[in-house]
């Protein structure tokens, strides 16, 4: 039976590549660090020319375009490649007749669209790819410091200082491994309901586009530790009585933990007079995000409108 590797000095879960503890700096146990199955062998890889992405394939049709951009200027890398092996995905469950529903009610809404852009936008891409993730959990024990409104009995202050100590657990934080998605773009996608995880089979994905992972995973773990720590602020805000400020956390992070994920997303693209631009949707879900074209004409007629009713309102006033 195989055990997870810890520190000898702090008990935290070490990650199958790291030479050092992420939580104290120990060395990794040598006889620890060497794993077999973190790399998956065999793959077409290709890089596209136009946009620096980089994606594997089962199979070499499959390449033909790339699906964040729509080029066709790929370059096949020149011998079969190896990719991070994920220990989950999630299925697609948004299929594309739903995905472009999804569109169709997204590029309508909002006052400052061009009008007639739902009529008029004509979607020329649509790729399901799997997207990598590194999906981090640990547990917490944190000492916070705070200042409160609610004040002894007499006291002149309107602040008091407090202190406390709470304990946390988080899971399934996600930090992006994409090199050609923003973390904005992939933060408006979430949440992702990962009770419906399933373990990886390469076969499953045979016939997706996958991404290649952009982001290490000791790259991607201070982006998780800034995400527990903000996490934490927030749960110790509301431990203060009344209302709080300056609320400064100073988290113990035990059985940090990363696993290699992949998620499903739709690669869309549209045109709008002769411009392109790019949306993305939750293969899961449904939520979509992406850019749009904006109406200053709109703004132009707001603004108009506004001063318009300012100035009447000075006139009924000034009449007075």
């Amino acid at each position: 039976m195989n055990h997870a590797p810890h520190c000898t000095g702090c008990g935290n879960f070490i990650d199958e590549e790291d030479l050092f503890c992420s939580n104290c700096g120990r060395e990794a146990p040598r006889e620890d660090k060497a794993k077999t199955g973190v790399i998956e062998e065999g793959f077409i890889g290709f890089d596209c020319e136009t946009c620096g992405a980089s994606m594997t394939f089962d199979s070499e049709a499959q390449g033909l375009r790339c699906a964040f951009c729509g080029s066709v200027a790929l370059k096949r890398q020149a011998a079969p490649t190896g990719r991070i092996k994920a220990q989950h995905y999630l299925p697609f469950e948004v299929d594309r007749e739903t995905a472009l529903k999804s569109f169709e009610t997204w590029i309508a809404k909002g006052f400052f669209r061009p009008s007639g852009i739902k009529e008029a936008a004509r979607v020329v891409s649509m790729r399901p790819v799997y997207v990598p993730f590194w999906s981090f959990r640990a547990r917490t024990h944190t000492y916070f410091a705070a200042d409160s409104s609610k004040t002894p009995v007499f006291a002149r202050a309107s602040w008091c200082p407090v202190f406390g100590e709470i304990n946390g657990e988080h899971k399934d934080v996600l930090v992006p491994a994409s090199g050609s998605l923003s973390q904005g773009e992939v933060a408006a996608l979430e949440p992702f309901d990962f009770g419906r995880r399933r373990p990886y089979e390469r076969e499953a994905l045979k016939e997706y586009a996958v991404e290649d992972f952009g982001v290490s995973r000791r790259g991607a773990r201070p982006r998780a530790k800034a995400l527990m720590i903000e996490a934490e602020r927030a749960i110790a805000s509301k431990q203060v009585p009344g209302s709080s400020r300056n609320v400064h956390v100073n988290p113990l992070f035990t059985d940090l933990r990363s696993d290699a994920v992949l998620l499903p997303i739709w690669i869309n693209a549209y045109r709008y007079k002769e411009l392109t631009y790019r949306f993305i949707i939750n293969g899961q879900s449904g939520r979509i995000s992406g850019s749009a074209p904006f109406s200053y004409a709109k703004l132009v007629l707001l603004i108009v409108g506004v001063l318009a009713g300012v100035a009447a309102v000075v006139a009924v006033a000034s009449s007075f």
